[in-house]
């Protein structure tokens, strides 16, 4: 079995998120050739792409406990 140090280091050293894909972008931005400015900017643009999928994903749920709302209420109708 063939290790490589560096990313076994990595890997012990950087603080996880627990979700792959922002670990692995997080990864991407450290590793890469970027200035201090550029690497901000990164940051802010991943900051604003997980934000808009938490605010999707909160009002999906919403619109599905909506719909979940109207299914029983229509269920309950038809059963009397």
């Amino acid at each position: 079995m063939l290790l490589h140090i560096p990313t076994i280091i990595s890997s012990f050293r950087r603080k996880l998120v627990g979700n792959d894909e922002i670990d692995q972008l997080l990864e991407l931005i450290e590793r890469g050739d970027f200035t201090k400015t550029e690497k901000r900017r990164q940051y802010r643009k991943l900051i604003e792409k997980v934000s808009n999928n938490v605010a999707l994903n909160q009002e999906t749920q919403r619109e599905i406990k909506e719909v979940e709302k109207q299914i029983a209420a229509n269920s309950k109708k038809s059963s009397s």
